[in-house]
């Protein structure tokens, strides 16, 4: 027996928070897709290399049954990126975090794009997986919310990273731009229907905000998004996810 997995997320924004990152580049669509490159950094001379971060911290203070606990403060993420120009055609790409003061250090991305033109490009390495809004477009700065919600730690963690190799385009016509990913990435460890909560669960499978190197159940799976944003109104898209999550053979008999 084969079990599938299928995610599918449509998503709008209307007034996108990416406009604060999209502002700066002036080249930029403005497309969720682009925030990869769209940061604030420190930028080397003749533009090769840019380096940036940030950090989120927060007061906490609560309460047990009605008595209130110390306050204390909480180093929630310290996240670091870098991009740099190999040449005309090759750029590479690395997106890091430390959380909960180092407890955790996240790779969100270790990406090499080939670029040959705005409609056809390729990128293998660690991949931010284009689901939704919130996993491409998850820095912290850029919310007025100190917690990430609740869809983007348990149902589908963010950041949902995975290893793989595919292409993307991106097109701006007039007020008007359109963007296409597609790659195909590890799949998910067992763990994701053999965990403690009994059920299949997306977060159980993920290590470190991403699927494992190692150790993944052999299946390969696809994920896809397509975008269209009108300049005034916002963005519109789908995203989609899919693959065989269980697979077992015996003497050559597939189940």
């Amino acid at each position: 027996m084969l079990k599938f997995l299928r995610l599918f997320f449509l998503h709008a924004v209307v007034f996108s928070f990416t406009d604060l990152a999209a502002a700066q580049s002036a080249d930029s669509t403005g497309l969720n897709m682009e925030t990869v490159y769209n940061r604030p950094a420190f930028h080397s001379s003749g533009n090769h290399t840019a380096i940036g971060g940030y950090s989120e911290m927060k007061a906490e203070k609560f309460f047990a049954d009605g008595q209130p606990e110390p306050m204390e403060f909480n180093l929630q993420r310290i996240s670091f990126f870098l991009r740099t120009k190999v040449s005309d055609k090759i750029r590479f790409l690395i997106e890091g975090e430390f959380i909960n003061g180092g407890k955790q250090i996240n790779l969100n991305c270790s990406a090499v794009d080939f670029r040959f033109c705005s409609l056809f490009n390729l990128r293998g390495g660690v991949i931010i997986n284009p689901i939704g809004i919130f996993n491409q477009v998850h820095d912290g700065p850029l919310y007025e919310f100190t917690d990430r919600p609740f869809s983007s730690t348990e149902i589908l963690p963010s950041t949902f990273s995975s290893a793989g190799f595919g292409f993307y385009g991106l097109k701006k016509i007039n007020n008007w731009a359109i963007g296409y990913e597609a790659y195909i990435t590890n799949g998910f460890s067992y763990a994701i229907i053999d965990n403690e909560s009994r059920h299949t669960l997306l977060s159980a499978s993920v290590e470190n905000g991403m699927l494992p190197m190692k150790e993944t159940n052999g299946q390969m799976m696809m994920n896809g998004k397509f975008s269209v944003r009108q300049k005034n109104a916002g963005e519109l898209g789908l995203s989609w996810r899919g693959g065989c999550i269980q697979y077992f053979s015996n003497s050559g008999i597939t189940t």
